[in-house]
């Protein structure tokens, strides 16, 4: 509750500055509950071990971009 607090409020003050881009924000919030919706999907169609394979190549790819990211 507290963390939802301090983010609220967070959020007035960055509209209330006018640093805050509303259409971005919508569209990456719709995009990312579609995300959620799609990966619901997938993981209860897909074996667990498949999942875990998927899991497992999205960490590293991440990992990799974070390294390869911070060398530059």
């Amino acid at each position: 509750m507290v963390c939802c607090c301090r983010q609220g409020s967070g959020s007035v003050g960055y509209l209330q500055t006018g640093l805050t881009d509303i259409r971005l924000g919508t569209v990456l919030g719709a995009l990312a509950g579609l995300g959620v919706v799609a990966g619901a999907v997938v993981a209860t169609r897909i074996q667990a071990d498949g999942l875990r394979r998927i899991i497992a190549v999205a960490c590293i790819a991440a990992g990799i971009f974070l390294i390869v990211r911070a060398a530059l």
